[in-house]
């Protein structure tokens, strides 16, 4: 029987890759998948923990073209049905800024080859787009030429 703590997801985690796995987990059963940010600038990052007393997954590769992305993606085993979980990180940017329109386009073309068939997908992260009424979604918002348009 799964327990509220069996699935953990971060973003924003501001882990390096020096950073050890058992500064996260010390003492506690926890398998840690995670995609630190490579550069050296401050924040990012995404990090996935999930109790091995009750859950079982496997890593699930992200494409290299996607290495810039931050992303981290686990298969879990032992449901009912195949599940794929997706932890996402986009930096905050203006949404007319041409690198953060790449970086969206990237981070939407990377979900995208992940997404399996006959699966049940759940994305989770922060997209950084407060103008977004997660609730009520305005098709005015889609316009190609921002971040919210292309997300």
């Amino acid at each position: 029987k799964m327990s509220l703590t069996d699935i953990i997801c971060f973003t924003e985690t501001w882990l390096k890759p020096s950073t050890p796995k058992s500064l996260l987990a010390d003492g506690l059963n926890y398998s840690i998948y995670r995609c630190d940010r490579q550069s050296d600038t401050q924040g990012g990052g995404v990090c996935i923990m999930l109790n091995n007393y009750n859950i079982s997954a496997v890593s699930v590769c992200i494409p290299e073209a996607y290495s810039h992305v931050e992303i981290v993606a686990v298969d879990l085993l032992n449901c009912p049905t195949k599940v794929r979980l997706i932890v996402c990180y986009r930096p905050p940017g203006y949404a007319n800024d041409p690198l953060c329109k790449s970086y969206i386009s990237d981070l939407c073309a990377c979900i995208e080859s992940l997404m399996p068939r006959n699966s049940t997908v759940v994305i989770c992260g922060d997209f950084n787009f407060p103008s977004i009424d997660w609730k009520n979604i305005d098709s005015s918002l889609c316009s190609n030429d921002t971040c919210v348009g292309i997300f």
